[in-house]
């Protein structure tokens, strides 16, 4: 008796553990790549050009089951040195909104290089999250938390949309990446523990009159 219960205790524990296994991503570079797979970016000035922009916007979306061209991209910690030695950012996509899965939080991160030494300076936008940047000189990434605005959005849609706009000086906007952390809904993951300790007690019970 005690090798079964112990069994389904650990079953119960294994139900418990699963439910923080999901994480889901989406990456985005801009311009392209270049050999070594870092992204060519896109430069931001105070005119629309074929090749400049001064707003550049896009969409974290974890919903396709196929990538969307922008699968990863690579960062060398060798130019933005708060990064990794070489870390490579790509996409998990699969979120089914709305379904056996939610979004519990996340963290979004934006890259950019200064090209001209100037004073530069921008915002960037996502629901829930309004940021300014200025002065930044070299190469400049930013981390932040994911807002409950873009949790919201995304487990009701899958999608959260993002806008970068230049505000002085000439920079590029390299590549932007999502990552979120989801589990199993609450009350499905409650109920499929709650029936294994009920077998278990039933179990008890038929091997206590045996």
């Amino acid at each position: 008796m005690k090798k079964s219960l112990l069994t389904l205790f650990s079953l119960a524990l294994a139900v418990s553990a699963h439910a923080t296994s999901y994480t889901f991503a989406d990456a985005d570079y801009f311009g392209g790549k270049n050999v070594n797979n870092t992204p060519k970016g896109q430069k931001m000035s105070a005119v629309n050009t074929a090749t400049t922009k001064n707003s550049v916007s896009g969409t974290f979306d974890i919903v396709p089951l196929t990538l969307d061209g922008t699968a990863n991209f690579t960062i060398l910690g060798s130019v933005y040195l708060d990064q990794p030695p070489t870390t490579t950012y790509s996409s998990t996509l699969g979120f089914v909104p709305n379904g056996p899965i939610t979004i519990l939080n996340g963290f979004v991160k934006f890259f950019f290089r200064d090209i001209d030494g100037a004073n530069e300076s921008f915002t960037i936008s996502l629901p829930g999250i309004s940021r300014t940047e200025t002065s930044f000189s070299t190469y400049l990434s930013i981390s932040q938390g994911a807002s409950v605005n873009i949790i919201t959005a995304l487990n009701a849609t899958g999608n959260v949309t993002y806008t970068v706009n230049r505000t002085s000086g000439n920079f590029v906007f390299d590549a932007a990446y999502l990552q979120v952390n989801a589990t199993p809904d609450g009350g499905s993951t409650l109920a499929l523990l709650g029936s294994v300790l009920m077998v278990g007690a039933v179990l008890r019970r038929k091997l206590a009159l045996a």
